[in-house]
């Protein structure tokens, strides 16, 4: 968790940053400006980042941010333990309807076992 500071329309509110990521951030802020609204998350650790406030929940908010993923994980990587662990590079080819087992369900007569019909 991070100080930070929630910017709203020349307005600040005082934050925590709960949880970040490349695409966006969880904050808990005491006073939640209308959503949505384009808002900046400044914080000491990574600077300043643009983004959407999109949800609210009690104190807690998420913001989406505007620049690209790999422009923010390159502010954040030294930042975020784990961060990229999910870097579409590093993973397995997404498996298809017809490459996935069919996890123990029994093909009816005429079906593809690995294709399910209901």
């Amino acid at each position: 968790m991070w100080a930070g500071v929630l910017v709203h329309s020349d307005t600040e509110y005082p934050c925590t940053v709960l949880d970040i990521s490349e695409l966006g951030a969880r904050v808990e802020v005491a006073k939640i400006p209308a959503r949505p609204s384009l808002v900046k998350l400044r914080c000491s650790q990574f600077g300043t980042l643009e983004g959407w406030l999109l949800w609210s929940r009690g104190e807690k908010a998420g913001i989406r941010f505007h620049l690209p993923p790999s422009e923010v994980f390159e502010r954040l990587k030294t930042l975020v333990p784990g961060l990229g662990r999910k870097n579409p590079a590093t993973l397995p080819a997404a498996e298809t309807a017809s490459t996935r087992p069919a996890f123990g369900r029994v093909p009816k007569p005429g079906q593809d076992e690995n294709c399910q019909k209901e």
